[in-house]
C-alpha cells in the first residue's frame, strides 16, 4: 500500500558538481531546500520500501545497484569534460538518478526500486503501473520525479509558449490539492508540445493513490529558469 508520496523535479541544477561555480544560485537553493523537506518528510513516514518513479526512454524497472552517471548531463550546463564513457554505458535516466541522489542525501539506506516510464502509453496504463507498484504488503512510499513545462519564457529551453502557464497551473493545483483525477486528465499532446517531463510519473502517482482522499501539501512552485518545478507531498487521509 502507498503510505505517502513526495513529488520533486529533476533538473541537473540540483547536483552541485555540475554547476560551473560548484555553488547553487539562490533560486536553486530554494528549490533544493523544498526537495530536501519533501524527502525528509517522506522518510519520516517510516516506509519499508521507497519506489522512485520518473520518465525515461523506455518503460522498465532498474535494480537498486544501477549506476547513475552524473557527468553525462554536464554539457547542457556548460561544464566541460562530460564523461564520454558514460554515454555508451547503460545507467539510470536523469529523473531516477536525481531521485536516487535525493534519497542518498537524506540518509536512506533501506530498500529502493526504480520505475522508468516512457511517454508512449495511455494515462490508464501509467495508472495501472502505479497501482502495481504499491500492491505488495508493507509500507511503500513513492518518490515521484518530474518537471512541468519547459517553455515559460524566451530564455526557456523550449522558448516561450503562452499555453504553458495555464497547463502548469493545472498541474500545480492537482499536485497541491491531491487531485488524482485531474492528473489522469492531463492533455498528452499538449504536455509533449510544452516539453513536460513529469506527466507519466504524475499519472502513475494518481493510479497508486486510487480513489482514496489525499492530504496534500504544496511546498514549492516556480519557474526560475523557464522550466516550471513543483514540490509537494501526498498522504492518504485516514479513514474516519
Amino acid at each position: 500500500m502507498m503510505i505517502a508520496a513526495a513529488v520533486c523535479p529533476h533538473p541537473p541544477l540540483l547536483m552541485t558538481e555540475l554547476l560551473p561555480s560548484g555553488r547553487r544560485p539562490e533560486p536553486v537553493v530554494e528549490l533544493s531546500n523544498a526537495c530536501v523537506r519533501a524527502v525528509q518528510w517522506l522518510l519520516g513516514q517510516s516506509p519499508d520500501l521507497v519506489v522512485i518513479i520518473g520518465g525515461g526512454e523506455v518503460t522498465q524497472q532498474y535494480s537498486a545497484s544501477t549506476p547513475f552517471f552524473v557527468d553525462r548531463y554536464a554539457g547542457g550546463l556548460g561544464v566541460p569534460g562530460a564523461g564520454e564513457a558514460a554515454t555508451v554505458t547503460p545507467g539510470l535516466p536523469l529523473s531516477l538518478g536525481v531521485g536516487a541522489r535525493l534519497l542518498d542525501e537524506a540518509g536512506w539506506d533501506g530498500p529502493r526500486r526504480f520505475q522508468a516510464l516512457s511517454s508512449d502509453r495511455s494515462a490508464e496504463q501509467y495508472a495501472k503501473i502505479g497501482r502495481t507498484l504499491v500492491e505488495e504488503p508493507g509500507r511503500t512510499a513513492l518518490l515521484v520525479m518530474g518537471d512541468a513545462s519547459a517553455r515559460r519564457g524566451p530564455k526557456a529551453p523550449g522558448y516561450l509558449d503562452p499555453r504553458s502557464a495555464s497547463y502548469d497551473d493545472q498541474v500545480t493545483n492537482a499536485l497541491g490539492n491531491g487531485d488524482a483525477e485531474a492528473l489522469l486528465n492531463l492533455d498528452e499532446d499538449l504536455a509533449e508540445a510544452l516539453l513536460v517531463q513529469g506527466r507519466t510519473a504524475w499519472q502513475a502517482l494518481a493510479g497508486a493513490a486510487g480513489t482514496a482522499q489525499v492530504e496534500a501539501d504544496l511546498l514549492y512552485a516556480g519557474d526560475p529558469y523557464g522550466v516550471h518545478y513543483i514540490v509537494s507531498t501526498w498522504q492518504p487521509a485516514p479513514v474516519r
